[in-house]
């Protein structure tokens, strides 16, 4: 599972053990390609596939590129434009209520259960506020906010049910009534509002007349299977079909499985898709039993591991466990996608001073509450009001290392709005920060020009490409690390460290990445390092290095090691090897196995010399043959227990959200419970213990987030802003279908969505023979992935000239020698200088020929590639695989990528709900070169 607002539907946890049975179950993929892209399962995957087809099961593959699974084990491919996964889903569930309801308000039985739904989904429906029992489910209309053993559920508002926006101007809903319906919920509601829903769908917005967003004037149509077929490219009679087999899994208790992919969760509104595909899943009854429900990367080979292997947790020194995280103390997280922002906020005033202009158009062109215009030099800027990014102003000595209780101050009386509307006072806290001018009991003023924005100043980039070449443009990063100071050397020298910005980077390859550090320390690879590696499908394994590391390169352990040494002095190091000092990983492990290991009478090494050991380090774990069989879970069965006039509490969502612990998604409090971002949490909406698919939660956690962190604001500018540059809302409680085409236009600066016409839709799908950008410059792996203009594949290619090391220059010069400076092969290198493939529709480029040189282009960047035509892609969409390494050049004024880096073309724009990785999406025009 994971992604924002998934945890507040109560999907979460409700599919027992995602498994392929031993009996006749589905499996629907939307746009995975697991095998490839975590190739270890690719083995259990296809024999789990084959024993489900054995037993009558189906799978289907839904995605805009027919992926390697899709070919070998899927019975079809539905083919959809990317990005549209919402509005397939819309139309299937508004197929589902036409089957339900007549145009009365009468209901069928041929279509989704009624009462199902009005006892264990909120927010589908239109329901007034009441108090529900958490021990008997009974409800009351009288105010219980004393009772402690009552909930309050907010009413949801006309025309703004889930059901609603579906429905969008169909008028049957609000001439259905509960009355009709013979459940305790439905009986209830009747004696106060009779309608299911009072109004038609009714969302307004600020300037509906003028809005440039195509998507606003959507929200009160109907999301028919024919308005989705003009968005999806999926006939009408399909997405019939495919609601209908939902609502047949669902009554028949077939195991419906559902693969979503994780490049979902890296586009502008991805993880909006996957509230909607739990919202499908829960309105029409898909969950709760073995092998339904939704997950990534979740189905592989069971397996049983020996408890007495070794293992890195059986080995760790009893010092680690002194409390060193806890002394960390609370400090601001940011989402990791977002250091980019974070290093712009801290250097607003030299980056301006040095020339550097963005490569983003929308944060230069933008004006709004929701979206900062980038003025050079102004302090505190952050894109896209992000409030992680906010929070980095300087605390130093207040809160962080050693500081578990930090210094805090109050502000009393300020109004918020509480979940049943009305207005109240309360009390906010704040963090403190260095030279604050409120103190407790006073009132909030804007601070900006008095904080330090202390951002990120220092980055250790460990064995990673993030810096440059993934989760951010490559040609705004190269401009910015040009222009921040550096301490004695570069252009824009300082004689203060603390004034100066470092990048450290320790890695193996001089990546594009290591190319802008400040620092490069070479790191030893895998098979020249001691370490702990665990195999997929197995268990944790114990490798020793094989050979000696070049030169000055240290492994992990003694890198960090030596760090902790010389910034903590001896005995810091002692405490971490547990050893002496200059202890490495190897004695360590030694020390461990002939205490613990070999001397445990029931450890599958007793007995066994060391060197018995490393030569053959078992890994002893084993797969389970058995499967297992179909299991109800718990709520279900409790709520199939009782009748349909019985009351009855689901006890689905009842975590306090108000609180940090496990929101997936949000990259601040995931795991340290010890962070609180929120100055207040009275006014939070409580969740409802039913399913949610309206949820006020998620709202109020988009507004709030980081608040308590933002004392140097006043109250309008704490948290994340939930206004557009129009004033309309950036976060709905509802999973609503964002038209890509309004992302587009304000990524890239447009004035009308009219300027994105004759463009092709791009996504970044993961390549077999990369991992990320790992072994992007692997000679053989490049001869597999890379072709030579006229679409060969060329034994040896560029291999013996791509990233070779020249010495001591440290210039850099191009990747690829063989490619010139005007991005074409050398003269005498035609046929061997090579490009990275982009994939298209063989019929949208009928006029070209395979392996003509292209460029791909829009506001963001350009990149050079070869075409690869084929009947994979649907009409209009394009596939550039990820992970090719930034080798720019300058053509015509114009900054060109030849090495095919995707990030070239992306705005650095964050996905919508939680401001994470939104860089694997754009539309570009393509020509010949």
């Amino acid at each position: 599972m994971g992604g924002y607002g998934t945890a507040y539907s109560g999907m979460i946890n409700m599919s027992p053990s995602p498994e392929f049975l031993d009996r006749k179950m589905h499996f629907v993929m939307w746009g995975s390609n697991i095998p490839t892209t975590h190739n270890p399962k690719a083995f259990s995957w296809t024999k789990g596939i084959e024993n489900m087809k054995n037993h009558g099961g189906t799978v289907k593959f839904i995605g805009p590129e027919l992926s390697e699974i899709g070919i070998a084990q899927a019975n079809e491919w539905i083919r959809i434009k990317p990005y549209t996964d919402v509005a397939l889903i819309l139309g299937m569930l508004y197929h589902m209520l036409d089957l339900t309801f007549d145009e009365n308000g009468n209901i069928n039985q041929d279509g989704l259960d009624v009462n199902y739904l009005d006892k264990m989904v909120y927010g589908f429906f239109e329901t007034p506020e009441y108090w529900r029992n958490k021990t008997t489910g009974e409800i009351s209309f009288d105010n219980k906010s004393a009772d402690t053993n009552y909930i309050y559920v907010a009413a949801i508002p006309a025309g703004q049910s889930f059901s609603a926006y579906i429905m969008g101007d169909d008028a049957r809903l609000t001439k259905a009534k509960y009355s009709a319906s013979q459940n305790y919920m439905a009986q209830q509601f009747a004696s106060k509002v009779d309608k299911r829903n009072t109004s038609v769908a009714k969302f307004s917005f600020a300037n509906i007349q003028n809005t440039k967003y195509d998507y606003k004037k959507q929200m009160n149509v109907k999301k028919t299977p024919k308005w989705a077929e003009k968005i999806t490219g999926v006939p009408e009679a399909k997405i019939k079909e495919l609601a209908e087999f939902y609502l047949k899994c669902a009554k028949d208790k077939v195991p419906v499985y559902n693969e979503w992919a994780g490049g979902q969760l890296k586009q502008n509104d991805g993880t909006i898709t996957l509230y909607a595909l739990q919202a499908l899943l829960i309105i029409s009854k898909n969950w709760g039993i073995t092998g339904t429900g939704i997950a990534n990367n979740a189905i592989g080979v069971s397996k049983t591991t020996d408890p007495n292997q070794i293992t890195a947790s059986l080995l760790r020194p009893a010092a680690w466990d002194d409390g060193t995280i806890a002394k960390m103390g609370p400090h601001p997280k940011i989402s990791v996608t977002q250091w980019h922002n974070a290093i712009k906020m801290a250097f607003s005033k030299e980056l301006a001073a040095n020339g550097y202009k963005p490569n983003i158009p929308d944060w230069v062109k933008a004006s709004g509450k929701g979206k900062p215009k980038y003025i050079a030099g102004k302090k505190g800027q952050v894109y896209f009001d992000d409030g992680g990014v906010k929070s980095l102003v300087n605390r130093q000595g207040i809160t962080g290392v050693g500081k578990d209780s930090p210094a805090t101050f109050t502000v009393n009386n300020i109004e918020v709005t509480m979940p049943d509307g009305t207005k109240r006072s309360v009390t906010h806290e704040y963090y403190d920060f260095k030279d604050n001018k409120v103190s407790t009991g006073g009132t909030l003023v804007d601070q900006t020009d008095n904080v330090t924005f202390s951002g990120f100043r220092f980055i250790l980039n460990s064995a990673g490409n993030i810096p440059i070449n993934q989760h951010a443009n490559p040609i705004d990063s190269a401009r910015m690390y040009k222009a921040l100071p550096t301490y004695g050397y570069g252009p824009y020298p300082t004689g203060n460290m603390a004034d100066a910005f470092y990048l450290v980077t320790f890695d193996n390859f001089m990546s594009p990445s290591a190319r802008y550090s400040d620092y490069v320390l070479p790191a030893k690879t895998t098979w020249e390092q001691e370490d702990f590696v665990t195999i997929e499908n197995s268990g944790t394994l114990y490798v020793d290095s094989v050979i000696p590391g070049p030169g000055e390169s240290k492994s992990s352990w003694d890198f960090v090691r030596e760090l902790i040494y010389h910034y903590g002095g001896k005995d810091s190091a002692v405490n971490f090897t547990g050893l002496q000092s200059n202890s490495s990983f190897r004695d360590v492990v030694q020390k461990q196995y002939n205490e613990n290991i070999k001397t445990n009478a029931q450890s599958p090494y007793y007995g066994k010399t060391w060197d018995e050991f490393i030569k053959k380090p078992i890994s002893h774990a084993k797969p389970k043959t058995e499967r297992v069989d179909m299991v109800t879970h718990s709520t279900r069965t409790a709520y199939e227990s009782k009748g349909a006039m019985d009351a009855f509490y689901p006890n689905v969502t009842t975590a306090d959200w108000s609180n940090d612990s496990g929101v997936f998604g949000f990259g601040n409090d995931l795991y340290d419970t010890k962070i609180h971002s929120f100055a207040e949490t009275e006014s939070c909406p409580k969740q409802t213990g039913m399913f949610q698919v309206y949820s006020g939660t998620l709202v109020w956690r988009y507004e709030n987030l980081f608040s308590k962190w933002h004392g140097y604001l006043p109250k309008a500018k704490q948290g994340q802003i939930n206004k557009d540059e129009e004033g309309d809302p950036v976060a709905y409680p509802i999973p609503v279908y964002f038209n890509y085409q309004d992302h587009f236009r304000v990524a890239y600066g447009l004035n009308s969505n009219d300027d994105l016409k004759g463009r092709y839709l791009l996504t970044t799908t993961h390549d077999r023979f990369r991992a990320h950008s790992s072994q992007a410059e692997n000679p053989y792996l490049r001869e597999l992935t890379h072709r030579t203009i006229g679409g060969a594949l060329y034994s040896g290619n560029d291999s013996g000239t791509y990233a070779v090391s020249n010495g001591d220059d440290v210039s850099f010069p191009a990747l690829n020698s063989l490619i010139g400076e005007d991005g074409k092969p050398v003269a005498g290198a035609e046929q061997r200088a090579s490009y990275a493939d982009i994939w298209v529709n063989d019929e949208d480029f009928a006029d070209y020929n395979d392996g003509d040189l292209v460029k791909v282009s829009n506001e963001i960047g350009a990149v050079y590639c070869t075409i690869r035509k084929t009947a994979r892609c649907v009409p209009g969409y394009v596939g550039l695989h990820q992970g090719c390494w930034y080798d720019p050049r300058e053509i015509n004024g114009e900054t060109v990528d030849v090495g095919g880096n995707c990030n070239t073309l992306m705005p650095s724009t964050p996905s919508r709900l939680d401001h994470g990785n939104g860089v694997q999406s754009a539309m570009v025009k393509i020509e010949r070169v």
